[in-house]
This record gives structure tokens, C-alpha cells and sequence, in this order.
């Protein structure tokens, strides 16, 4: 399982391809991404993040379970 806030979530994934990724990501979900998978340090909890978003923990985890899985279907 890819441990959330290591770079293994997202090795083998092409720099275009990430980038394009996360342009066509809605403001929410460039929330979770930034502070839940690629992060340096520490991920922010679904609690803290939830609160910041305005919605709840289900939601954040909801968006962060699409997200990995989207990011490990770009993998090569």
C-alpha cells in the first residue's frame, strides 16, 4: 500500500503527466493532494483538512481514495 506523504505514491509517474493531472484538479481535490500525498513532512489529518474544506472527514477520504487510485493507474 503507498503510504501517504512519500514520494512512492508518486514515483513512476512522468513530470508532464503530473502536472497535467493536477491542473485539471478541482480546488478541493488540489487541497487533499497537496497536503495529504505529495507533501513534505507530516500529511494533515482528514480532521484538520475536512475543517479547512468545509467538509467532512468521509469527503476528504472519499477524494483522497479517488486520487491515489487515479495516481497508481498513471503509473508505468
Amino acid at each position: 500500500t503507498a503510504r501517504l506523504g512519500n514520494a512512492e505514491v508518486l514515483a513512476g509517474i512522468e513530470t508532464d503527466a503530473l502536472r497535467e493531472f493536477i491542473k485539471g484538479l478541482t480546488k478541493q481535490e488540489k487541497a487533499v493532494f497537496t497536503k495529504r500525498i505529495r507533501v513534505e513532512g507530516p500529511p494533515a489529518t482528514l480532521q484538520s483538512l475536512a475543517e479547512e474544506l468545509g467538509v467532512s472527514h468521509t469527503t476528504v477520504s472519499g477524494i483522497q481514495k479517488r486520487l491515489l487510485e487515479t495516481l497508481q493507474g498513471m503509473k508505468k
